[in-house]
């Protein structure tokens, strides 16, 4: 085992947390597919409070599904000392709005004051788009609820009509294609407003409503699918005046309700895991709601909004949840880091924001990847006419190379951003088409010629984190070779030319500098069985975990991709998300990201040191 302290910051949609103890991985980068698809599994925290570790603990002991993570293992990580801050919102209703963190934005669905129909409205942690679009005319006899179910956003609410619950669900935001599966939750019902959100790994839905009584006490029910059976759970030991909004947030939940006591303050109240029950609530000192609030997590910040007493007028507070903003969180390590011992975030084929089929690989822009705590980028060109064009294969992105880049340069500049490191593979994934100059020469010349040249670090060894501040750090996975005619040498950056193809662990020796250990075994195209398929990846990547803890050593630097490819039976977010098995029984199977945040949350425990 490795002794010693190790600095670590693992990532995205993974999308855990820690602050003083965990985990263990030095020098690992995992890059995933659809880094945001799995939003609300923890709603996009990312695991970027580095730590130092002493305790070890065995292998074998964390796989134990049943490990508690013990008292105030999560709360422990939250940022007590943030206050609550008021913030512009969008919007009027007599009913208390749902809110969730969906696909890198913030959904709200609330009912019209005048009649009851449901209007939603996206935004992030600043503002609100300046518009809403009626939801397929649906009437709302009180608030809704909005949860994210493995990329499903689902919306229950209490039907204007019938008085019962009624349960709809959605992949993507569309007025096209609409809501779909509308069915009631038995014969339940709720005198206010109801709550939806769901388990640390994302396999369950919970749901939370005020009883239809006079005693007006909280009844929680879950399902694990999503037509499944709903049943009851053990309830906070809670009562409001008009109902509940609750989230996730890492492996802990928070529920947020006006007190039932005359004053109908807002209260907000955490799921502690170790306990396994609700603690007391904690008030939000001074302000007080006609309805029950709204509340959702994005990148580490809490968002509660709720109509003020007496008022249409929709308020809202935020409080940071995390020691330091995920958009800067390398300003915290020590510069003296090699970016070996780093776990660093990172994305597959990170240029793929598109909606052509077995192409989309990220739902979030590159801007969106970097303020979530992206840091590694793996970036695949194709050569047309001089111009080096981003790619999926053969199917092209539309976005050129110098495009993307500029995204980053941008974003480095900003005076909170000078203090991050990032990390690019560039690939040459199509052929080269009409152009008079080499794949190499042409990277040469966006990444060296012009201003650009100050962003990069183009050394072929492996850097310390203050010399890649501010910077670039370039991976080449493409050859190169020196022209005789100009003297230019195109060989930059280090030289990952020789990468592994389709391999559980492979290898690249790099002379006078270490070893690139290689996790990248992506083919599973005509293999059936999806349950196969995901076991088969996960596996691969647990093993991946391991050696980089037991069989790393300093000047390595470990690698591993989440992400595979399934064509013709499922894309690329199915395989990191979830889908229905196409073998009979054609049951759910959960996907690579979540298996991986199973795997990982008990790691997060007191004491625990490694995988």
């Amino acid at each position: 085992m490795l002794t010693g302290a190790i600095r670590l910051a693992l990532f995205a949609p993974i999308v855990l947390s820690l602050s003083t103890q965990g985990l263990r991985i030095p020098g690992l980068s995992l890059l995933f597919d659809a880094v945001d698809i799995a939003v609300t599994a923890h709603d996009r925290t990312l695991l970027t409070e580095q730590i130092a570790l002493t305790n070890e603990v065995p292998f074998d002991a964390l796989r134990d599904e049943n490990i508690d993570l013990g008292y105030g293992a999560t709360l422990d990580l939250i940022n007590a000392n943030a206050a609550w801050v008021p913030a512009p919102s969008n919007g009027k209703t007599n009913f208390a709005p749902a809110l969730a963190a969906h696909r890198g934005r913030l959904y709200s669905v609330y009912a019209d004051p005048a009649d009851g129909r449901l209007h939603y409205s996206t935004g992030d942690n600043v503002a609100w788009d300046q518009f809403t679009i009626s939801l397929n005319n649906e009437y709302a006899q009180d608030g809704p609820a909005l949860a994210d179910l493995h990329g499903t956003l689902h919306l229950v609410f209490p039907d204007k009509i019938s008085g019962m619950l009624v349960h709809l669900h959605v992949g993507e935001w569309s007025p096209d294609s609409g809501w779909r599966s509308f069915h009631k939750l038995g014969n339940e019902s709720t005198a206010g407003t109801l709550s939806l959100y769901t388990d640390a790994t994302a396999t369950t839905l919970f749901l939370l409503f005020a009883a239809n009584s006079t005693d007006r006490k909280i009844v929680e029910m879950s399902s694990r699918s999503v037509n499944g059976v709903w049943s009851h759970v053990t309830p906070p030991d809670e009562s409001t005046a008009f109902g509940t909004a609750a989230t996730n947030f890492r492996d802990t939940a928070m529920m947020a309700f006006p007190s039932n006591d005359g004053q109908s303050q807002v209260c907000v109240s955490f799921y502690d895991p170790g306990l396994k029950h609700w603690l007391p609530h904690e008030p939000i000192v001074g302000e007080f709601s006609s309805h029950a609030p709204a509340i959702a997590v994005l990148d580490g910040v809490v968002n509660v909004i709720f109509p003020l007493r007496n008022s249409v007028t929709v308020f809202r507070v935020t409080r940071n949840l995390l020691s330091w903003p995920l958009d800067s969180w390398m300003n915290h390590l020590n510069s003296n880091l090699y970016m070996s011992q780093l776990s660093l975030p990172g994305t597959h084929d990170s240029g793929s924001v598109t909606s052509i089929p077995y192409t989309e690989t990220q739902f979030l822009s590159i801007t969106q990847q970097l303020d979530a705590g992206i840091r590694v980028f793996d970036l695949r060109c194709g050569l047309i006419r001089d111009v080096l064009w981003m790619v999926h294969g053969d199917a092209p992105i539309f976005t050129t190379l110098q495009q993307l880049l500029h995204e980053m340069y941008n974003w480095l500049l900003s005076a909170n951003h000078q203090g991050e490191a990032l990390v690019v593979s560039i690939k040459q994934d199509a052929d080269t088409h009409f152009s008079n100059i080499e794949f190499d020469q042409a990277v040469y010349e966006v990444l060296q010629l012009g201003e650009q040249k100050q962003y990069w670090v183009t050394n072929a060894t492996i850097p310390q984190l203050g010399q890649v501040r501010g910077k670039i750090q370039l991976l080449r996975r493409y050859s190169a070779g020196y022209n005789t005619t100009t003297s230019t040498d195109y060989r930059i950056g280090i030289d990952a030319s020789g990468w592994p193809n389709n391999t559980p662990l492979g290898n690249i020796t790099i002379p006078g500098v270490g070893t690139l250990w290689i996790e990248d075994h992506y083919n599973y195209d005509d293999v059936s069985d999806f349950a196969d398929v995901v076991a088969n990846k996960t596996g691969y990547v647990e093993a991946a975990l391991a050696f980089a803890v037991f069989g790393g050593v300093p000047n390595n630097w470990h690698i591993s991709f989440t992400t595979a490819s399934n064509f013709p039976y499922h894309q690329p977010s199915g395989i990191a998300l979830g889908g229905v098995n196409l073998v009979y029984p054609f049951e759910y199977v959960v996907g690579v990201n979540f298996n991986l945040v199973a795997y990982i949350i008990p790691m997060l425990r007191p004491g625990a040191s490694a995988i």
